[in-house]
């Protein structure tokens, strides 16, 4: 679903429909906006993400400005309205309030297949439980009456806050048996039980500090006054926390954000998570559904004679808004020439003046790339097909992944360091944060870059800027980061090609006993660096 298509689902339906725009940034997102603008939304821009509660109180005003409208209906931008959805829920209100009803909201009978109270008689209504937030029809006065939502919340909890507030004044929330809303909750992750496949929702990983931290200040505000709510809230929440965490890969960075925000909720903090992994930008507009986009960095130096064929490989699964960053360093053959005659507007190339090295050349990719996952790629490789759909659903859950190679025209398996016939990565060490970092030391952990991929949140709280010492092994900098902030998820999968040839920027043979050395001893100020930036 995306936003113009939410936006012609609604404005049928409505007298005025406000987009309220949470700090997007980049020419695509501006280019949508532009194009719901034109279909005739009203486009309010907040100069910077402020959260939902913020977000939604800045379009209520907007709409307000008009005295005629007498109730908003509140929308995400992954939300289709099937015709007659408003419809459905005004005759429910107004059915509701012959009845006596005193109507705090509306929501519909069902939400992505979720059911919600059914109507037991003929009336167009039923009393129903907490909603949430999208596809809600409120009228103004209690907009008025209870001052709009919550903004120190940010996310999570905020329509949790709202629907209690209202039933402190009297309200009810009322729902329209027949209306139904698609709407995603999160993303879903089947599993096998007891021989049937289950699907869980899985939120993504930061959201689990603001759930939790969210709650407990709900329940601080509203345990008295609503203590059976505020049990079963605690209760759903830990379910849901223990299903997750036996079931689903990235657990041991789930937990840590809901550690964290469990601390910080007790000490009272609330806004925006204000250390570590911060929560992504707002999701900007995007035409290609719910996938986030992806942008591939390559670091290029000399590889006029296979780059071409790793870049053909990569176009072949990249979307019309995703894009292949390349960042040439001054190469001495025609790698720019070869880069530059593919005719592709999702290939952008840089060009660097004076060599770099490899490490800043892909430090200097990652800059550049617009897109909310990133992917690393060599100039050298090929990627094998399904990759980068395999790594943009890993990167759902974990801000970091790593996954297996195979090799160009040889074995299917590589050999390790110390005479392993398959040496890869095993899924189930995903979570074994200290034995990979102490396989990283021993040089026996198969992180490669060219099978890597990082979330932006990680990326700019975390991976960037590589550190000034960094000269080499960019690529277990970013293993660290992932293993030591409980981000890296290991994907068993085969994905990448590699090209075995006497340049590679990875070694291919074992190291002589000084470079070696060095190599742990970088590796070691890398740890510091990373363990002195969590603090």
């Amino acid at each position: 679903m995306t936003l113009e298509a939410a936006v012609r689902s609604a404005l049928p339906q409505t007298r005025a429909l406000v987009v309220v725009d949470d700090g997007s940034r980049g020419e695509d997102a501006l280019a949508v906006l532009r194009r719901v603008a034109d279909l005739g939304a009203t486009v309010v821009r907040q100069e910077s993400n402020r959260g939902i509660g913020a977000a939604l109180n800045a379009g209520v005003a907007e709409l307000c400005t008009d005295d005629a409208v007498d109730g908003v209906l509140t929308l995400d931008q992954d939300s289709a309205l099937p015709v007659g959805f408003v419809d459905a829920l005004v005759a429910a209100a107004h059915a509701a309030h012959v009845d006596g009803v005193a109507v705090g909201m509306v929501g519909p009978g069902a939400v992505a297949g979720m059911r919600r109270r059914e109507s037991t008689d003929e009336r167009a209504y039923a009393i129903g439980g907490e909603p949430i937030q999208s596809g809600l029809l409120i009228p103004r006065h209690v907009l008025e009456e209870l001052g709009g939502f919550r903004e120190d919340l940010f996310i999570d909890g905020v329509d949790s806050d709202f629907y209690l507030r209202a039933r402190r004044h009297g309200y009810q929330c009322v729902v329209a048996p027949g209306a139904t809303l698609e709407h995603r909750l999160g993303r879903g992750h089947r599993v096998a039980v007891a021989g049937r496949s289950v699907e869980l929702t899985v939120a993504s990983d930061f959201r689990y500090y603001y759930q939790v931290r969210n709650l407990i200040h709900v329940v601080r505000e509203h345990g008295r006054a609503d203590p059976r709510w505020s049990l079963g809230a605690v209760g759903r929440e830990l379910r849901h926390l223990a299903i997750v965490t036996a079931a689903v890969p990235g657990r041991a960075a789930r937990l840590e954000e809901a550690r964290r925000g469990l601390a910080d909720g007790l000490r009272g903090r609330t806004g925006r998570r204000p250390e570590g992994p911060a929560a992504p930008p707002a999701a900007s507009p995007s035409e290609d559904g719910p996938r986030p986009s992806v942008s591939v960095c390559m670091a290029a130096w000399n590889g006029a004679d296979y780059i071409a064929e790793q870049i053909s490989s990569i176009l072949e699964q990249l979307r019309p808004d995703d894009e292949l960053v390349v960042v040439d360093d001054a190469s001495g053959d025609d790698t720019a020439a070869v880069v530059a005659a593919i005719a592709d507007p999702r290939l952008r190339l840089i060009r660097h003046e004076a060599n770099a090295g490899y490490v800043r050349t892909f430090e200097d990719a990652l800059r550049a790339a617009r897109g909310e996952l990133l992917l690393l790629a060599d100039q050298d490789d090929v990627w094998l097909p399904g990759r980068l759909d395999a790594m943009a659903a890993d990167l759902r859950s974990a801000g970091v992944v790593a996954t297996n190679l195979t090799t160009l025209g040889g074995p299917a398996s590589i050999r390790g360091p110390f005479g392993q016939p398959d040496w890869h990565l095993r899924a189930s060490a995903s979570t074994h944060r200290r034995r990979n970092v102490a396989g990283i030391l021993a040089g026996n952990m198969p992180y490669y870059g060219c099978a890597m991929g990082i979330r932006r949140d990680v990326l700019e709280s975390a991976v960037l800027p590589f550190p000034a010492f960094l000269d080499e092994s960019h690529d277990l900098w970013i293993a660290l980061v992932g293993n030591l902030g409980g981000q890296m998820l290991h994907d068993e999968r085969r994905t990448v090609a590699r090209r075995y040839h006497e340049s590679n920027a990875s070694p291919n043979r074992p190291r002589g006993v000084l470079p070696a050395l060095r190599s742990r001893a970088l590796l070691l100020r890398c740890i510091a660096e990373i363990v002195r930036h969590r603090r």
